[in-house]
């Protein structure tokens, strides 16, 4: 997965609560970030668009993601479950995993880099803290950042 800041990139955004990823759209439109955002509600969901099953196997319309952004609370299930998954599936492409949550708990923190987090959010309380953290992410790690090598295989 190579992708230039020119190119079109997706991320997969895994969050339950409706009005938050509509206020990250939102920001992500008054940011011009060039790219696709994919929304799903649940760890199931995430595990399954990952690994390109049922109705996510057409990687034309729901391309591998450069960047998980993902939620704590999900429901039944814990965002942390997805990362262990990920983290036990080297078969599966690695993306950048931003952990997002309305938690600042230090244990949650903790417990996200240990799974495997690439990075932990607070999110924002106002739109303008949003838009801010959306350039961020943009700038950082879609621009700036440059990703390891796929490792598929690797030993």
């Amino acid at each position: 997965m190579t992708n230039s800041p020119h190119e079109e990139q997706t991320i997969l955004v895994i969050e339950d609560e409706t009005d938050s990823f509509d206020v990250l759209r939102l920001a992500v439109e008054k940011a011009g970030l060039k790219c696709l955002l994919r929304h799903l509600i649940s760890v199931d969901q995430g595990v399954r668009y990952m690994e390109g099953k049922e109705r996510y196997h057409d990687r034309q319309v729901y391309p591998f993601p450069s960047i998980v952004l993902l939620d704590i609370k999900l429901g039944p299930r814990l965002g942390f479950e997805f990362l262990e998954w990920l983290h036990q599936r080297p078969d599966v492409e690695r993306p950048i995993v931003i952990m997002w949550s309305d938690s600042n708990a230090e244990s949650d923190i903790a417990r996200a880099y240990a799974a495997g987090a690439n990075s932990y959010l607070v999110k924002p309380t106002s739109f303008r803290e949003m838009i801010r953290m959306v350039e961020a992410i943009d700038q950082f790690w879609l621009r700036r950042n440059q990703p390891r090598l796929a490792m598929v295989g690797a030993h």
